[in-house]
């Protein structure tokens, strides 16, 4: 099929550009093919899940969410017009069964990345969990029981089951299947149930149609305890957005992890699915210890992932990150040189030209900032202000230049009360005052900066900043500009009064902002 032909090209080391206008292509042929009248049910259900695959790696390729929306559409059209019904004349198998609510599962699982409303993103991962749920259990049917045989006490061997002695029940171990030619195979290699031990003629390396079988068996075998696996780490994966059932995906990844004991892609995203998971842990108990889970979860995860991989500076900026916050909570001081560490690995993990670089000197830059307040280190302050000015000449993204100029006029105040004492310079002050501008300018720089409020917040709050380092420099008319500019900026927020989201630093409210002009005009 050409649209299977295009997705796999898309595959290959290919540029952006050409990985895109590649998956468009297969994303049609799937659609065309799919439409076609009186086509074979398990064949449209084929092209509706591969059309959804392929739509979701355009998403994450271009960072937007309306191609997942279009694979939601067709999905939900199919489960609609072609439902998959157990009383079906020719029932489909259970992987087939299962592809098509998996695929919604994962469509929806997609989409809560790009979800900020906190309702939407419950009632997506709800709809996720229920679809992966039901596609796991369609993945693992019910065991058949055996039929009655009139000669059997309960007493013999069950030839169902690798263990129990028996001729063909070896250290092979696992469960034994019907062959091709009706006889029970063991998937791991062992031969027919009356063979002799070790397997007979499926070992290893023998040759002919038994050995043959024993291995179609065998990959059948492992390929279906990795699909369960992937099955369990996407509902692992909607879980965690789920507060009141988070405690359900430490079992799923549990047997996840096991059952992808020998494919080490499937267990580095397990092992990064509950990393993911403590972190979710964290922010709903407050528990630091559920950071130091994740924390080795992640470590686990960097064993398995080479230098040269794509995914290793990703892995790295998410572990840091959870050091870091580690190192912010109670008794972390001894986490800070470790957090610095790892962030400054995954800053060196990609250029400075790359879009991630910004976030992520940014994430350093705070590292060092909090390794100065335990230490006390001036050279941090002095590498976290080289690393801010870095940040501002190669964020693409207005708003990281503005964070980026708003923690740099935080180093400037953190470098004076270091060394006022011995220079009596109030140098530093002047250069926050100008930082904290810019910080302000830079945050209303986009075109829709008016109607985001993480933009109103963020340019607020740089004013308000630029406000207290001018009343401190003694300049109260200027400062009392910048309070005005700060209120001004804070009731158009959405829900006037809100208090002013700055990550790790606190933001005046509208009544204080109002109270501090007050006070100035009284004086001017």
């Amino acid at each position: 099929m050409l649209g299977r032909v295009l997705y796999e090209r898309a595959s290959a080391d290919v540029a952006p550009a050409e990985a895109e206008s590649l998956l468009m292509a297969a994303a049609e042929e799937f659609a065309a093919v799919a439409a076609v009248p009186d086509l074979d049910r398990d064949f449209r259900l084929d092209c509706a899940v591969r059309r959804a695959r392929t739509l979701t790696r355009l998403s994450h390729l271009r960072r937007d969410p309306a191609p997942l929306r279009e694979a939601l559409a067709a999905l939900e059209h199919t489960a609609g017009t072609d439902p998959v019904r157990p009383d079906d004349a020719l029932p489909l198998s259970p992987a087939t069964s299962a592809a098509l609510p998996l695929a919604l599962g994962r469509v929806l699982l997609a989409l809560l990345d790009h979800t900020t409303d906190t309702q939407e993103r419950l009632r997506l991962a709800e709809r996720a969990v229920t679809e992966l749920t039901t596609g796991l259990s369609l993945l693992q049917p019910p065991p058949t029981p055996p039929p009655d045989r009139p000669d059997d006490d309960g007493s013999g061997p069950d030839v169902r089951r690798g263990g129990g002695g028996g001729p063909g029940g070896g250290a092979g171990g696992g469960d034994v299947r019907p062959g091709a030619d009706g006889t029970a195979v063991r998937p791991g290699g062992g031969g027919p149930g009356g063979g002799r031990p070790g397997g007979g003629a499926a070992r290893a390396g023998e040759r002919g149609p038994a050995g043959e079988g024993a291995a179609a068996v065998h990959g059948m075998v492992r390929r279906e305890r990795l699909a369960v696996a992937r099955a369990r780490l996407d509902l692992a994966g909607a879980l965690r957005f789920l507060p009141g059932r988070l405690d359900e995906a430490p079992a799923q990844l549990a047997a996840a992890l096991d059952e992808a004991a020998t494919d080490p892609e499937l267990r580095l995203a397990g092992l990064v699915c509950l990393a993911r998971v403590h972190r979710a842990r964290f922010v709903r108990d407050g528990d630091p210890a559920a950071l130091e889970a994740a924390a080795e979860a992640y470590a686990r995860a960097r064993r398995l992932v080479p230098r040269d991989d794509a995914a290793y500076g990703d892995l790295l900026a998410e572990w840091g990150e959870v050091l870091l916050e580690r190192a912010r909570a109670e008794e972390g001081r001894r986490f800070t040189s470790t957090a610095v560490r790892v962030l400054r690995e995954s800053r060196a993990a990609v250029p400075q030209s790359d879009p991630r670089s910004g976030p992520r000197l940014l994430r350093l830059a705070a590292g060092l900032r909090l390794r100065h307040t335990y230490e006390g280190d001036l050279v941090d302050l002095r590498e976290a202000e080289y690393l801010l000015e870095l940040a501002v000449r190669h964020s693409p993204d207005p708003l990281d230049r503005a964070r980026a100029w708003r923690d740099h006029g935080d180093v400037q105040q953190e470098i004076h009360a270091h060394t006022y004492a011995h220079t009596h310079a109030l140098d530093r002050l002047d250069r926050a005052a100008d930082s904290y501008r810019r910080a302000w300018r830079a945050a209303l720089e986009p075109d829709d900066a008016t109607s985001d409020p993480a933009a109103l917040r963020l340019a607020a709050l740089a004013q308000q900043l630029r406000g207290e380092v001018l009343e401190r420099l003694s300049r109260p008319r200027a400062a009392l500009d910048a309070y005005r500019t700060s209120l001004t900026l804070l009731t158009r927020l959405p829900a006037p009064g809100t208090d002013i989201d700055t990550g790790t630093d606190g933001g005046a409210g509208p009544a204080v902002l109002r109270t501090r002009i007050r006070a100035l005009e009284a004086v001017l």
